[in-house]
């Protein structure tokens, strides 16, 4: 390469596609952090979609990729040790005040 030519690259301004890239690298973050960090590349593209950004599927996946950001279950459910245990030993009390026919 041509020092020139590397020089030209260099202080040549960013290109629509990078900045479009950008918008959306920030509207993917938003997005994910909005849905508890949950949503895949799949679900982002759809609700991208639904607020009017045109893109894929593929090009939100480079995106997640490239910004490090990857769907999670986990956190999503709680585990409640002994819950079980407290229901069943409680027993049925409604059933036992309803009228017998």
């Amino acid at each position: 390469m041509s020092k020139s030519g590397f020089y030209a690259w260099r202080n040549r301004e960013e290109s629509e596609h990078r900045r479009h890239d950008r918008r959306l690298t920030d509207a993917i973050v938003e997005l994910h952090q909005g849905f508890r960090k949950a949503y895949g590349a799949r679900r982002v593209h759809q609700q991208l979609k639904r607020s009017g950004l045109s893109c894929s599927v593929r090009r939100v996946s480079r995106l997640m990729k490239s910004a490090g950001i990857k769907a999670s279950s986990r956190g999503l459910y709680m585990w409640n040790p002994g819950k079980h245990e407290f229901y069943s030993s409680t027993g049925n009390q409604l059933g036992e005040l309803a009228p017998a026919d």
